[in-house]
């Protein structure tokens, strides 16, 4: 199934359907993300090297992929509509996608070259991310660390556990003072009330 508009992939069930972007204005260049992907996947196989677009669209192909491996699939509620799982699955996703989807390009029989590029600037659900690792940052957590802990959370656990999962962590690891609906405010909200809560971040060495 293809897809239009600004969404590059879509995971739309567990059972392994995944819809691509065919538009070919999506960019300047005329790609659309799905001629992204095969370009990638053709260069690849003739040992060439991958731009940033290209090796980006391999690590959107590979979160649609982590969202089809999850054993705890499940629809949520979209953003906005009463609860924070959606934020919170879509971020833990993308957080695993972006320290994972080397590996993958490997088994492929390739090799990533913009790992810091794309985990620090891609595009997917880039705000949440970032600010996820800053939390990590601010509270000197290891990242590493951060990404072993969730990936398998992301992979074992149940969708809507992760908004719970979230906060915990951070609350355990960061000494959040505030409550779970608090923190995911802040988290979905303005820059300038952002600020003001990552300065009450406690670091794990104080």
């Amino acid at each position: 199934p293809t897809l239009t508009g600004f969404t590059m992939m879509q995971a739309i069930s567990p059972k392994g359907i995944i819809q691509f972007n065919t538009y070919k204005a999506y960019d300047l260049n005329k790609n659309s993300p799905f001629s992204r992907l095969t370009n990638a996947l053709n260069k690849i196989r003739k040992g060439e090297k991958l731009s940033f677009e290209e090796e980006y669209a391999i690590e959107s192909f590979y979160h649609e992929i982590l969202h089809v491996k999850a054993k705890g699939w499940e629809a949520l509620l979209p953003h906005g509509k009463g609860d924070f799982k959606r934020t919170a699955m879509e971020t833990v996703n993308q957080f695993v996608s972006r320290h994972e989807y080397s590996t993958f390009i490997e088994r492929l029989g390739g090799k990533a070259e913009h790992t810091a590029a794309i985990l620090d600037n891609g595009s997917g659900y880039k705000k949440w991310v970032g600010r996820f690792r800053e939390v990590l940052k601010t509270a000197k957590i290891d990242e590493d660390k951060a990404y072993k802990h969730f990936s398998s959370k992301l992979i074992e656990g149940k969708y809507g556990e992760l908004e719970q999962e979230v906060y915990k962590y951070f609350k355990d690891n960061a000494s959040l003072e505030i409550t779970e609906k608090e923190f995911y405010k802040y988290f979905e909200g303005d820059n300038d009330n952002w600020s003001k809560f990552i300065k009450t971040i406690k670091s794990n060495d104080q």
